[in-house]
């Protein structure tokens, strides 16, 4: 979700039977497009101002990285997440750290300055997942300082 161009989908694909790319820009899609012709496993890509997630049924894996941030409205995005996944289904997101808002020159399409560990719980809690893993995976340095990024990890369960 928010596949981009298809950094991280590109890079799991080879563990999937099928791979769906979700981008709100047509432009970062055709990008994945592209590159996802080496791939062995279905591709497919979807508009994401045109659809709702909970079309999606029985996903075994969502995974997004530094999206969060730019969805204006989480909770809604987290319970179509639950119910488009399978059952013991995972929630993987990436995204920044609750930072002061300098990481963004342009604030266009930034609602979120990060997310606070206990945010992000929150979020994972109120749609029904267990969380399983929170840790900070990297570190982005850019304007002379560092912004932490955080992984949560998520299971669908009844």
């Amino acid at each position: 979700f928010g596949c981009g161009t298809g950094l991280i989908g590109l890079n799991i694909a080879s563990s999937a039977r099928k791979l769906i790319g979700v981008d709100s820009s047509p432009k970062m899609l055709d990008c994945f497009v592209e590159k996802s012709a080496i791939l062995t496993c279905d591709v497919e890509t979807h508009l994401a101002d045109e659809l709702q997630v909970g079309v999606f049924k029985n996903i075994d894996l969502i995974v997004s990285a530094m999206t969060c941030h730019h969805i204006r409205e989480l909770s809604s995005l987290f319970h179509q997440f639950y119910h488009a996944l399978s059952e013991n289904g995972m929630l993987v997101i990436s995204d920044l750290d609750q930072e002061d808002g300098t990481f963004h020159s342009d604030m266009t399409q930034v609602f979120h300055q990060g997310f606070s560990k206990e945010t992000m719980t929150r979020y994972f809690h109120e749609a029904g997942f267990h969380l399983i893993h929170t840790t900070c995976v990297y570190t982005i340095h850019k304007n002379e300082r560092d912004y932490p990024v955080m992984l949560y990890i998520g299971k669908k369960v009844s």
